[in-house]
């Protein structure tokens, strides 16, 4: 069924997981041209060009990067609230040469525009570019802001404690946010009770409290004798 645009999509994304990305790309595009206004298609289209890119040759992957870029606007012209091609832009912003049309504050700019309409996501995203560019004290204010919309916001409580026990800032702070993770079921895709105890033991190690480390590291590795044992 050659006009079928589903089965071209599907195709792309099947052979891209297996590290086909010409093929990929050459299916996208098929649903592309068959369904031209579909963001979702586009998006998908334009990470099969970034991941080529970094596949290929210094000429081939301009020309790539380019067609990344220009594949995920589209996309987000078509619709705004499409956070996954957003997210898309300010990965290509931040890592793409400005001859590709890369730059730092247009990646600024799509992470403003995520957190408009996703505190929680937009937030975590933003904190990540002021990291990358070594501005602590604006990513420990950003998640603080997701936490004033939300005080159980685990993926902002899990940031502020990462990214205190990353940089030995805000050591108390990053405690008392880690211990409410503790508190509180993580939501899918969000670091668990092991990745928690491990920061904690991080934190300590900042103060130089080698006993709590190792209790905390030692709690760390439970979920997995556990899951060890029950399979036994």
């Amino acid at each position: 069924d050659p006009p079928n645009a589903a089965a071209h999509f599907h195709l792309g994304l099947a052979v891209e997981k297996q590290g086909e990305f010409a093929e990929a790309i050459r299916e996208l595009e098929r649903a592309t041209e068959l369904v031209p206004d579909n963001s979702e298609y586009l998006t998908e289209l334009g990470g099969a060009y970034g991941k080529a890119a970094k596949h290929a040759g210094l000429l081939d992957s301009l020309n790539l990067a380019r067609q990344c870029a220009a594949a995920l606007e589209k996309a987000v012209a078509l619709d705004p609230n499409n956070l996954v091609a957003r997210n898309g832009l300010v990965s290509f912003y931040r890592e793409a040469p400005p001859i590709a049309g890369g730059g730092k504050e247009k990646a600024y700019l799509q992470a403003d525009e995520i957190r408009k309409r996703d505190v929680s996501l937009g937030s975590a995203i933003l904190g990540q570019l002021y990291i990358a560019d070594q501005k602590y004290d604006d990513a420990f204010a950003v998640y603080e802001d997701a936490l004033r919309a939300n005080p159980d916001d685990y993926q902002a409580l899990y940031l502020i404690g990462r990214t205190a026990a990353e940089t030995g800032l805000n050591l108390d702070r990053g405690e008392q946010t880690l211990r409410r993770c503790l508190e509180l079921p993580p939501g899918p895709g969000e670091q668990g009770r092991a990745a928690v105890h491990w920061r904690l033991g991080r934190l300590a190690e900042k103060r130089g409290d080698i006993e709590g480390a190792r209790a905390e590291y030692r709690a760390a590795q439970r979920p997995l004798y556990e899951a060890c044992t029950c399979a036994a």
